[in-house]
């Protein structure tokens, strides 16, 4: 079994469990509601009774006696359910405190509504996927609240006429309401700067929001990415594991350090095909690189080149690196 598939079979484990909590947390305070309350417990008996009846009835043949018998005992149902209600307030408590109480109301803490996955399943698929990316415990430290825009200069820079901070402020800005508003529409961003100027951090931050709206998002290094698909294409079937389908196929993929790969007759072409693939399939992409525009075009190709700067929105960061700035 595979890492993915473990993670699934956990996740489906921890549905079970917290639908059975809810279960045995509604009886606890059934049992306790019935142990103060005079009445309450013969009545819940009489609740249980008419709904047997309920059963009973849509077994039998279907007619006018039928819905005639039908109306009745639903209606015995609500006049008894209202005098339960009324029973758990008078002496204190809500009307719904027996109730179970799912930690989703949409699918009662199955995953599924009908046969479609709940967004709280999608959710929580996509976080699995994050936290075995690599990323899981970045998104803890890196994400919008720990951004400390003040650690960029305030100074005007007396060429450019505007300070780092200004810059990184619009770049912030524009990250959180790319997060706030992501949908498959949404563009495909190029990070790009030298190291440590927070692009890792931005895209962790941005990640953390999109898995929260459901999202599924995989975070990958270009390295590792090459490596995958390369591995995926020349593997025997036997072998094939297939782990870079996701990199084309999740909603929003996070590629770091393009730049960093090792340089092979292959890579041009896998880089290309990825995110030429995803563009093909509106599919956005966020690439971080610490390559300056010039050597960017001296390491890629003019394909690979006219992707990056003619498809995707452009990101500039500047100032310098606040790793070596705390040391």
């Amino acid at each position: 079994m595979n890492g993915r598939s473990k993670g699934h079979e956990t996740i489906k484990e921890e549905y079970f469990n917290k639908r059975r909590k809810a279960f045995d947390d509604a009886k606890i305070r059934r049992e306790e509601a019935e142990r103060k309350i005079p009445g309450l417990k013969e009545l819940d008996e009489k609740i249980a009774r008419v709904a047997a009846n309920i059963l009973e009835a849509a077994s039998e043949k279907k007619g006018e006696e039928f819905e005639k018998r039908l109306e009745e005992i639903k209606a015995e149902n609500l006049a008894l359910r209202k005098q339960r209600d009324q029973l758990l307030i008078k002496n204190g408590y809500p009307a719904d405190y027996t109730k179970v109480r799912y930690e989703c109301e949409l699918c009662s803490d199955t995953g599924f509504i009908g046969q479609n996955a709940c967004a709280c399943l999608k959710k929580r698929i996509a976080l699995e996927g994050l936290l075995n990316s690599g990323l899981g415990k970045l998104v803890k430290t890196q994400n919008f609240e720990t951004f400390r825009i003040e650690s960029y200069s305030d100074a005007p820079d007396p060429k450019k006429g505007y300070s780092d901070r200004e810059v990184m402020k619009k770049i912030l800005s524009d990250c959180r309401e790319y997060a706030e508003n992501f949908s498959a529409d949404s563009d495909s961003l190029l990070f790009v700067g030298q190291t440590g100027l927070g692009k890792t951090h931005l895209s962790s931050a941005i990640a953390k929001v999109v898995i929260e709206k459901g999202f599924d998002v995989v975070y990958e290094s270009a390295p590792n990415a090459v490596s995958m698909i390369e591995r995926d294409r020349f593997a025997d079937d036997s072998e094939r594991e297939d782990k870079s389908a996701r990199l084309f196929n999740c909603d929003l993929l996070i590629l770091d350090d393009l730049g960093t790969e090792l340089s092979s007759k292959n890579t041009p072409a896998i880089i290309y095909n990825l995110i030429n693939t995803r563009l093909v399939n509106s599919k956005p992409t966020i690439v971080n690189t610490n390559l300056a525009a010039r050597e960017l075009e001296r390491t890629y190709d003019q394909r690979i080149i006219s992707r990056l700067f003619g498809e995707y929105r452009v990101m500039l960061f500047e100032g310098r690196d606040l790793r070596r700035a705390k040391i």
